[in-house]
């Protein structure tokens, strides 16, 4: 959603009911594509792998700045394999690159073998998470932290009162997480 309203076009890729977020990108320059057969809906629907890769290679014809967000990487992994998924994935990248598109996939490597999961990541590059090796970042802190990185986004300095006020905590409580 902040890469649409700086000029990015949007394409979501989702297993998930998309009247459930349209709430949330309505907003946002998004095309919504759904996971799975068709519901009768009248949302686009992908139903295999070669069908996945001409929605991307359609979106990202059309415009050059397009991000592109595949949520749930798991499902199509256990519907179609993971080899076959990652032919796909190899051809999906190098149009992405081609392109000057993003990409962002969602997976839980919980879902995947350890030696998928490092196939994964030898072909993408890994954004910072919450979680990282031997650290775990609390929600809360989270949340502020990523305020203060959007606000400097905008060229805006936060002080801590101003961190005060968004998130409704006691000044010694923003210093402390800080």
């Amino acid at each position: 959603v902040d890469l649409t309203t700086s000029g990015y076009t949007g394409c979501l890729i989702t297993r998930m009911d998309p009247d459930s977020i349209k709430n949330v990108v309505l907003s946002a320059n998004i095309q919504i594509y759904h996971l799975g057969q068709d519901r009768g809906q009248g949302y686009d629907t992908i139903s295999d792998l070669r069908m996945l890769l001409q929605k991307i290679k359609d979106t990202c014809g059309k415009k050059k700045n397009t991000v592109i967000l595949i949520e749930r990487l798991d499902y199509l992994i256990n519907k179609f394999s993971f080899e076959k998924v990652m032919d796909v994935l190899y051809d999906i990248n190098d149009h992405i690159a081609k392109n000057n598109c993003l990409l962002l996939l969602r997976i839980d490597p919980a879902t995947v073998e350890k030696t998928q999961m490092a196939v994964i990541e030898n072909e993408l590059q890994l954004l910072p998470s919450q979680k990282i090796e031997g650290l775990t970042i609390e929600d809360e802190v989270y949340d502020i932290l990523r305020f203060i990185y959007e606000q400097n986004q905008n060229n805006a300095i936060v002080p801590i009162k101003k961190v005060m006020g968004r998130f409704k905590l006691a000044y010694s409580t923003v210093a402390k997480r800080l």
